[in-house]
């Protein structure tokens, strides 16, 4: 420590941490991760750099004072933008710890740019989770110490964000919290109100790290001192957890009893590949309960045409009825990847593959047949009825799949799919029509999207008998006479394995 001590004699001002963008190898030491979340305007950056000068073991009365990030100016005005653009490790090698250190630093949630951005981060960390993260000790979510109850918007950040992790992250979850003064936090009855895990948590006032000490204002430098101190024991404490081993940590008349194994984030990486592919299913799902909804209306329109025109049709050879066809239309990525697209569903069926497909796919209308014994006006409607029957499958087989998706979730995520974000997404709707801020009308277009999804995911799970054609059950009374037995269940026909 002497060592480094003298060398600091000599500089003043800030200093960046010396750290590595690869993992240190060969150092005789083991390695420790904590990856940091924390919603936009939480201090989280200023933490990340105050933590820097207990790891460098940085003394309150020196003019120098450790970062390891070093803000963007123009976004350091805005309190509502993250200071963060990416999911960044940052691999160190501190004096006053007995092991590396790896910080995954994530950008700041809700920020202005709204859930599109939310959306990038989410897919950053799963890649990190995938290329660069093996094992993580510690997941730390930055809260305000001040924060008496949670916004919809937190609370919808916080759900988003759990719901990335399996259960067994749980018990290496950490808050910590900021802007603290020293009394009993009021966020912990927040999170705990909302069932967010509270198991270790840690009390830090940043603003101590961000001056020097000033011999004109002393009374401003004893409490810069006592949040200079409190700090150092808070970050003490947590990185002893680190270690594996039991301590007790006393501060704020709290005495907490502290393990954190590390966790290998296999089941966090299954989480998530299950969450992509329901986010795929369910935006395929939309669609196709539309067009089918659509089919289903021609369908009702056409039998009525038919017979209402009945007679003209049987003797005229040149009678033409307008149909509308309803096809997937098949636009590039953003990026370089693949997606297949699936010759059965005609659709991509999951996000990412390593293989590309250029081949178009014919559309059959097969409407009519010469040598069938049926009359020209039962075959157009079959015709129909074939071409619904085709869509209510695909739809039953993906509601299936979303069923399972879920039923596994709830085995392996740390927070299950949630069904009751209505409330909150109808609230930020309203946020952002009152508030009008830069970018709000495609925020909320999206919030409306999200909604729509998570309307069709709850109906999906609290019903068993899910089914969004209840409207056209008066179908077959229009043409009792066509029978459909065969197109979907011969025991209940066409419309019964439709409408139950």
């Amino acid at each position: 420590m002497k060592g480094l001590l003298l060398k600091r004699e000599k500089e003043k001002g800030d200093i960046v941490a010396p750290f590595q963008k690869k993992p240190y190898k060969d150092v005789g030491k083991q390695n420790k991760t904590i990856m940091v979340i924390g919603e936009t305007g939480t201090g989280k950056t200023t933490l990340l750099n105050s933590m820097m000068n207990y790891l460098w073991d940085v003394g309150f009365e020196e003019d120098v004072r450790y970062k390891l990030i070093i803000e963007d100016s123009e976004k350091a005005k805005c309190q509502f933008q993250s200071q963060t653009d990416n999911v960044t490790s940052y691999h160190l090698a501190p004096p006053v710890l007995p092991y590396t250190l790896t910080v995954v630093d994530t950008p700041g949630f809700g920020d202005t740019r709204g859930l599109d951005q939310d959306k990038k981060i989410v897919s950053q960390i799963k890649q990190s989770f995938e290329e660069i993260i093996g094992t993580v000790d510690a997941v730390c979510f930055v809260v305000r110490s001040s924060q008496s109850r949670l916004t919809y918007t937190q609370k919808y950040i916080f759900d988003c964000v759990l719901s990335l992790f399996g259960k067994d992250i749980e018990e290496n979850i950490v808050i910590l919290l900021t802007f603290a003064d020293g009394h009993q936090s009021q966020a912990v009855g927040a999170l705990q109100a909302h069932r967010i895990p509270v198991k270790h948590c840690f009390q830090l006032n940043n603003s101590a790290f961000l001056v020097h000490q000033d011999p004109n204002k002393p009374n401003t430098t004893k409490m810069q001192q006592m949040f200079w101190d409190m700090g150092m024991q808070a970050f003490g404490a947590f990185f002893e957890v680190l270690r594996n081993k039991i301590r007790l940590a006393i501060f704020f008349f709290i005495i907490i009893i502290l393990v954190l194994p590390p966790k290998s984030l296999s089941m966090t990486r299954q989480v998530l590949k299950q969450r992509e592919t329901l986010q795929v299913q369910l935006q395929s799902l939309q669609p196709e309960v539309k067009n089918s909804l659509s089919v289903l209306e021609q369908l009702r329109n056409r039998i009525q045409e038919l017979e209402a025109n009945k007679a003209t049709i049987e003797v005229s050879k040149n009678y033409q009825i307008r149909s509308t066809i309803y096809e997937w239309e098949r636009v590039s990525r953003n990026d370089s990847g693949y997606t297949t697209i699936c010759d059965t569903c005609s659709r991509t069926c999951h996000e990412y593959c390593s293989l590309s497909d250029s081949e178009k796919r014919e559309l059959k209308k097969k409407y009519f047949d010469a040598t069938s014994q049926k009359t020209y006006v039962e075959q157009i409607i079959d015709g129909s009825v074939k071409d619904f029957a085709s869509r209510q499958k695909k739809i039953f087989q993906t509601i299936d799949s979303i069923r399972n998706i879920i039923i596994e979730l709830s085995s392996i995520a740390l927070k299950p799919t949630a069904l009751n974000q209505s409330d909150y997404l109808d609230l930020l709707i309203q946020s952002e029509q009152g508030e009008h801020k830069p970018g709000w009308e495609q925020r909320q277009q999206a919030l409306r999207g999200l909604k729509e999804n998570q309307k069709i995911l709850g109906d999906i799970v609290l019903s068993e008998k899910f089914s969004p054609w209840d409207q056209y059950k008066n179908l077959e009374k229009l043409y009792p006479k066509i029978s459909i037995d065969s197109y979907q269940n011969e025991k209940k026909g066409f419309f019964g394995t439709l409408f139950g």
